[in-house]
């Protein structure tokens, strides 16, 4: 058989063959949408990852990934605006780990130098998915896993039996009005709502498919009745700045107008049908509750249905209908409009009153709240008012911590401590409410600097970008740069940075704004796949050594309430990771000697528990005691007066 016989033989199979195989998988795609989705689902779904084990446990997988992934050379060039934002979120965890000497707590400093690392990781894990996927696959990842949790958090308030019991309610029972489930934080829950609702706004603009667009935006009234049964007035109003961000970021703005506007008609018709639902805004679960939920449950999905059955019509009507004229107005005559709404709205704030309203409402926020003051009776009612419940308090007390120490601070996460001992009003506070003022207290002024360098690149960067693109890269860019401005504005209230679901989200979003127009697929240069790997070891000890010494000592707690002190002890001594510095550990030590009777080397213990956290009035509480039943009862009153002074406001000492 002659060569081109041979070839004319064999052509036709190759092209059956090839007309037979299956396209490749969009591996990179799949990874980047399941990984976003998986972690944020799944930390939502774990409490919002507030508890230091989840956080560190995934911050260490998640630490895995990026060292491996640089190893094998599957991370990417990046931006320079992503590199920028990874240097500065790194530059804020060394200057928090070079606090540690100083610092009232070097315990509670090392776990924030253990979280910042963790949200490095996640923003460098973000980064290389970005890279080597683009944006659209993150933001739908996110924007997902907020939607069905968005959607579980509101169907545990209408069928509470169908979710696992409150824990909650157990400590705090005037919460039950809230909705916090699952990140057990109704502010926080209604923030991370928020963010999604912008987030799955793009989305139903965007998505390829007629079904994806239906769901996007099926699920935005969702999120403004979860909002409502949050009763959060800070979840309110970023929710609507975050909708102004989107709106002023997006092109084609009359569609997006006419989807708020369908949704926010969808929204408004299940806030009023909840809202003549008493036993459903209760949170208690009776009869009368689950059948108004059943009743809410239909209503929602009706509502919801028609929602996303008209995004769908806005959508296939601005693809293929000719507007008219005056409907397509040019980027100059849209200015002058908009200058004109502005003198208008400038003309109507200061001639109807609107601004003497604000300051009497500034003034009711900065009003100390009432001695006991809890919220029962109609919480609901809190919507209208715009009282501060100590906030003002707590950031004014974080500014005089500042004063103590302007230019290395008093050592992050050590908030609580100053508080205790410098309160304005009755109440435990572990953060200050205000991530800004409890950087500038705990971190000083470089601290500061840091995260506003950080936060200026996020939200400049991101708007910058949504700006110069087109299209569905700048619809999509919009609505992450929303939710960007949705998490800093909250965390401008509320403790936030300490849900580790939000910031994480934060991350994945981040990466979208810095890492767009990155080269896709072009590995890193060998020297900061090095650099990378050794940052990964660095982050493992911190991270580490805070994960050994929570569970080390959880599990010395639960071996001293079953009785097994000896285990109870073993487990204390291990959770002390670097001797000397973990307090918990040290004091932990010391109850189980006391529960064995060992009241000398009890003492002994608290001794040093009070060295390693001075500022601490735990410790001098449980060594005043010790004192006293060894008979010391002078050195017990001067610690017990120590240890009152340390938190003049506890009941403890009333």
């Amino acid at each position: 058989m002659s060569p081109s016989a041979s070839t004319s033989t064999t052509a036709p199979a190759a092209r059956r063959i090839s007309a037979l195989s299956v396209p490749a998988a969009p591996w990179d795609a799949i990874t980047a949408w399941a990984l976003s989705f998986g972690l944020v689902f799944y930390l939502a779904l774990r409490g919002g990852a507030y508890d230091a084990v989840i956080r560190d446990q995934v911050a260490i997988l998640i630490w895995w990934v990026v060292v491996l992934a640089a190893v094998a050379g599957l991370m990417p060039r990046l931006t320079r605006r992503g590199w920028a934002a990874v240097a500065l979120l790194a530059a804020w965890a060394i200057w928090t780990a070079i606090g540690i000497p100083g610092s009232e707590s070097a315990e509670r400093t090392l776990t924030e130098v253990g979280r910042i690392s963790a949200y490095v990781g996640v923003l460098l894990l973000a980064l290389t998915l970005q890279g080597r996927a683009g944006s659209r696959h993150i933001v739908n990842g996110v924007a997902s896993a907020i939607g069905l949790i968005t959607a579980m958090a509101v169907l545990s308030r209408l069928h509470p039996q169908w979710f696992p019991a409150n824990d909650q309610l157990d400590f705090l029972p005037t919460a039950a009005r809230r909705l916090s489930y699952p990140l057990n934080y109704w502010n926080g829950l209604a923030g991370f709502m928020a963010m999604g609702a912008v987030l799955l706004l793009g989305v139903a603009a965007t998505a390829r498919t007629r079904a994806g667009q239906f769901v996007a935006a099926a699920a935005v009234p969702l999120s403004g009745l979860g909002t409502y049964l949050c009763v959060s007035r800070g979840g309110a109003i970023v929710f609507v700045i975050g909708l102004v961000t989107y709106f002023l970021l997006t092109y084609d703005r009359l569609a997006k107008l006419a989807t708020l506007v369908v949704a926010l008609g969808g929204t408004l018709i299940l806030v009023d049908a909840a809202t003549q639902r008493d036993a459903i805004q209760t949170g208690i679960d009776t009869a009368a509750a689950r059948s108004e939920g059943t009743e809410m449950i239909w209503l929602c999905l009706i509502v919801c249905a028609g929602v996303g059955a008209c995004q769908v019509a806005i959508n296939l009507l601005a693809r293929h209908t000719e507007r008219p004229a005056f409907l397509r107005p040019s980027r100059r005559t849209t200015a002058i409009v908009f200058a004109a709404a502005l003198v208008l709205g400038l003309i109507v704030f200061f001639g109807a009153g609107i601004n003497h309203d604000l300051a009497d409402k500034f003034r009711e926020f900065k009003t100390p709240p009432a001695p006991n003051d809890v919220a029962g009776g109609d919480v609901f009612s809190r919507l209208q008012g715009t009282a501060g419940q100590g906030r003002w308090q707590f950031w004014q007390v974080a500014v005089d911590a500042y004063h103590t120490a302007p230019w290395h601070g008093i050592g992050a996460g050590t908030f609580e401590f100053f508080w205790d001992r410098n309160a304005t009003i009755d109440g435990k506070v572990i953060d200050a409410h205000n991530l800004y003022v409890q950087t500038l207290a705990e971190l000083g002024l470089p601290g500061i600097f840091l995260l506003g360098c950080f936060v200026a690149l996020t939200v400049v960067s991101a708007a910058v970008m949504a700006l110069r693109e087109t299209g569905t890269a700048r619809t999509l860019l919009a609505a992450a740069t929303a939710a960007i401005v949705i998490f800093w504005v909250q965390a401008a209230a509320e403790w936030t940075w300490q849900i580790g679901v939000m910031p994480i989200t934060l991350m994945f979003l981040v990466a979208v704004a810095v890492g767009h127009g990155a080269p896709r697929r072009r590995s890193a240069p060998l020297a900061v796949r090095a650099a990378v790997v050794l940052a990964g070891i660095a982050a493992f000890i911190p991270i580490a050594i805070g994960l050994s010494t929570t569970q080390q000592v959880r599990e010395s707690q639960a071996a001293a309430q079953d009785g097994r002190l000896v285990d109870a002890m073993n487990a204390a001594k291990r959770a002390d990771g670097l001797p000397g510095t973990s307090g918990t550990a040290i004091l932990q030590e010391a109850l189980v000697l006391e529960q064995a009777g060992a009241l000398g080397p009890a003492r002994e213990a608290a001794v040093r528990a009070t060295q390693a956290e001075p500022t601490n009035w735990r410790p001098w509480l449980v060594r005043s005691r010790l004192e006293a039943r060894l008979g010391e009862t002078d050195a017990a009153l001067n610690d017990f007066r120590t240890a009152r002074s340390l938190d003049p406001r506890s009941s403890v000492f009333r």
